[in-house]
């Protein structure tokens, strides 16, 4: 039979064994997390280059905006034009 000794230093070398697998499992993922880490930064970063680059500056939302509102005016214009135009053909006196 064991004595109290063996059983000891087996129960022991089991649980820093355990404690040793796990020391080891958990820095595989410490050092996984922190790879992922530089992944992400560097992805990050490189977003960040893209949108700064991509983004639409203020004078060409301007000059978009005016003209639209230009095509907008003439549309109306027209639009106008049209409607006086039905208004004096129907309110035209006719020459019975």
């Amino acid at each position: 039979m064991l004595s109290d000794d063996v059983i000891c230093e087996i129960l022991i070398m089991s649980a820093t064994g355990i404690i040793g697998w796990l020391w080891n499992v958990l820095w595989r993922k410490i050092v996984a997390a922190e790879g992922a880490n530089d992944t992400l930064e560097a992805k990050l970063s490189s977003l960040e280059v893209k949108l700064a680059s991509d983004y639409v500056r203020i004078e060409h939302l301007l000059e978009f905006e005016r003209s639209l509102f230009a095509r907008l005016d003439r549309w109306e214009d027209k639009i106008d034009r049209a409607v006086e135009r039905m208004y004096d053909a129907k309110n035209k006196p006719s020459h019975d």
